[in-house]
């Protein structure tokens, strides 16, 4: 698969698990894609997991060929995951795709996949899967253990790990420095990525 240049004209996503759950997503605006099965109450799907998934699809490289292999090694009759893409009317994606996941080679960690009514198999790598078998838990956006705040608004953070307090306060230059357990000039740029960690 490699589409990057068509990946917005991508416009319906079908996640089949052989376990029999199927994830529907379908893109609702240029930038918004929605859950459209399965129907789950009070869900928000999480935007950056849904733009791993198509950005994994869009440049999806096989690592190896699998030529040799026999169906009863590649597990592509019965898919262990398949993924179908629809394309808006208009791209040069003009019919659906499906990907086919199979069985993990006996030897190292890639999988086997096909496009289906292809004859050639291919190896792909194990997080190249990963990336795809996400369950609707998984695409769910997760609400901020922290409630959300502005970083500017944040006076001072104190960290305790077994016995030890880190204590940090912004100074009135508006820059950072360790109150404890000794005490010095934080690191500024250290700062602002911790706290804007914590925001989200």
């Amino acid at each position: 698969l490699a589409f990057r240049e068509q990946k917005d004209d991508l416009v319906k996503l079908t996640i089949a698990h052989a376990s029999g759950d199927t994830i529907v997503l379908a893109r609702k605006d240029p930038k918004t894609w929605e859950m459209v099965e399965p129907k789950l109450p009070k869900y928000r799907l999480d935007p950056k997991v849904v733009d791993g998934v198509v950005e994994t699809l869009a440049t999806y490289n096989a690592a190896d060929f699998a030529d040799e292999a026999k169906e009863s090694e590649t597990g592509l009759q019965k898919a262990s995951l398949s993924v179908q893409l629809e394309w808006k009317a208009g791209s040069k994606m003009e019919k659906p795709v499906t990907l086919l996941v199979g069985k993990k080679h006996e030897k190292d960690n890639r999988y086997y996949a096909q496009l289906l009514g292809e004859k050639q198999a291919f190896l792909v790598n194990d997080y190249q899967v990963t990336q795809l078998k996400k369950s609707a838990e998984e695409m769910r956006e997760k609400d901020p253990i922290v409630a959300k705040f502005g970083v500017d608004d944040v006076t001072g953070l104190t960290i305790r790990k077994g016995g030890t307090v880190v204590e940090i306060v912004r100074d009135s230059e508006g820059g950072w420095s360790l109150a404890a357990p000794v005490k010095t000039r934080a690191d500024a740029e250290k700062m602002k990525t911790l706290l804007d960690k914590l925001s989200r």
